[in-house]
């Protein structure tokens, strides 16, 4: 897996000054007024300033590419507004990347701005920078006999605040190391990424300090779950549930922090199979992905904190043996489930592994789905819905969102949306009544049915795990969307 464009280096004071680079990266505010220390470079600050006002910066053309009158090098300019938020600052990060990456320049010296005291900038905001610098050569290449070349570049960063930006932008490499895992894990074909072998690509985590635990079908049936179990018999890969702890805070793990993901390795639909957009249904496993994205992240960062990832692995196909619609299903909770359209799998699988996770006491939980396709509906690709039971743990998933840059909108959760899931004939149906609407509500409505006397939020990523374009920080295909959210809503726990 490489990290990004640019191999992570050492950072360098601006007292050792950036030798032999090719390419300074200079940042300006919004009136192009010069951010950046630049005694320890060659240059007329006057005539540069000068140029970046004629060419002008601007929000929709952030960073220019300026050559220098004399030599072969290059000037990077930037334009930062110090009120930006994470998710533009890490755009700014993207926007850097593609500019340099056309070009043949090996050598980045990125020359940061002062962070003393009277400075509107701070070092997370550099950091959020990087992560989006770092993660924006982003390539899947696993299955290419010859994957294009990549230029290779020595990146360094240059600053008088040497201690307070390393731990930034190592955070930074972490972060986007952890996104890396959960766009490989989206990439993978279904024929390669099995349950069993998704399962096995987890167990490999052992080697961060993380404990991981994996159900094989018998187990599963020993434990009751057969919602998971039903979604899973129309295919010869049977399913899995795969449980990963860190306990950073005390050995038991105790009162942990519980996330939970949807990991259907490919969705047919079923008995009631689709009829479009099958290449895209790979994709499913997107919330199992983030989880575990997300716990590799935690374990390299070694969090003091305890945090469990619970997610349920499956394949929904219209095998002989493939559950149909009509039938009725039993939980692990204990509650019957009527089935009335065999693509609303999601949610059966995330039931029983809701309950399971209950089992563990957590301190809260949140799970991650690409549910339904009613949030795309309302919400487009670039905001997930989320739910919650919980208005204190609602508010932390705000501040996360803020802080990592992800986009949320929060949808109401009501107890006048139950009686569309009511069934004459078992506890619950497992989609609404026809025409009832609200798609993505009484999904959620389901899955709270499962979550007993605990805090608890859940995220529909279905229109954010993987996008059709662009949205600046993420090209086309998976986007890790999460992996962020996650983590800096667990480490709020500090």
């Amino acid at each position: 897996m490489v990290l990004a464009m640019f191999p992570f280096s050492s950072i360098h004071s601006a007292a050792s000054k950036p030798s032999e680079c090719t390419a300074c990266v200079l940042f300006y505010d919004h009136e192009s007024n010069c951010l950046s220390n630049l005694s320890q470079l060659s240059v007329d600050s006057t005539a540069l300033m000068q140029q970046t006002k004629q060419l002008g910066l601007t929000d929709k053309r952030p960073v220019l590419l300026l050559p220098h009158q004399e030599t072969d090098m290059f000037y990077v300019m930037v334009q930062i507004r110090h009120d930006a938020s994470a998710h533009d600052l890490r755009a700014l990060g993207t926007s850097i990347y593609k500019a340099i990456s056309p070009t043949e320049l090996s050598d980045i010296a990125l020359i940061w701005p002062d962070l003393s005291n009277q400075s509107p900038f701070t070092a997370d905001q550099c950091g959020q920078i990087c992560q989006g610098l770092y993660g924006a050569g982003y390539q899947f290449t696993k299955y290419l006999a010859k994957p294009t070349p990549v230029t290779e570049r020595s990146l360094t960063h240059v600053s008088d605040q040497r201690d307070a930006l390393m731990q930034h932008f190592e955070r930074a490499a972490i972060m986007v190391q952890g996104e890396q895992l959960t766009k490989d894990l989206m990439h993978e074909p279904p024929n390669m990424l099995t349950p069993a072998a998704f399962a096995e690509r987890i167990t490999a985590l052992t080697a961060l300090g993380l404990k991981v635990d994996v159900m094989d079908e018998k187990q599963l049936l020993k434990e009751n779950m057969h919602a998971l179990l039903s979604v899973g018999q129309g295919s010869t890969n049977p399913p899995r549930l795969v449980t990963v702890r860190w306990c950073g805070k005390t050995d038991d793990c105790k009162d942990p922090f519980a996330l939970v993901g949807k990991g259907i390795c490919f969705d047919s639909g079923g008995i009631d199979i689709k009829l479009s957009a099958l290449t895209e249904m790979k994709y499913d496993m997107g919330g199992a992905a983030t989880v575990i994205g997300a716990m590799q992240v935690i374990a390299r960062l070694k969090l003091p904190i305890n945090v469990v990832g619970v997610v349920a692995l499956a394949e929904n196909m219209p095998g002989g043996k493939a559950y149909r619609p009509s039938d009725i299903i039993s939980s692990r909770a204990g509650k019957s489930i009527e089935v009335l359209n065999t693509d609303a799998e999601g949610r059966l699988i995330l039931a029983d592994a809701l309950d399971y996770a209950c089992d563990m006491k957590p301190s809260a939980i949140v799970d991650l789905a690409t549910l339904t396709g009613a949030i795309i509906v309302g919400l487009g690709h670039e905001y997930a819905g989320f739910f919650s039971n919980d208005d204190a743990l609602a508010d932390r998933m705000r501040d996360a969102a803020d802080q990592s840059g992800t986009k949320i909108w929060q949808l109401p959760l009501d107890k006048v949306f139950d009686r569309l899931m009511d069934s004459p004939i078992a506890d619950v149906q497992n989609l609404a009544k026809p025409g009832s609407g609200a798609g993505s509500i009484t999904a959620a409505q389901f899955l709270q049915r499962f979550v007993r006397d605990i805090p608890w939020a859940h995220i529909d990523i279905a229109g954010t795990a993987w996008i059709p374009g662009s949205n600046g920080v993420h090209a086309k295909g998976p986007t890790a969307y999460g992996v962020s959210l996650l983590v800096d809503l667990v480490n709020d726990q500090l």
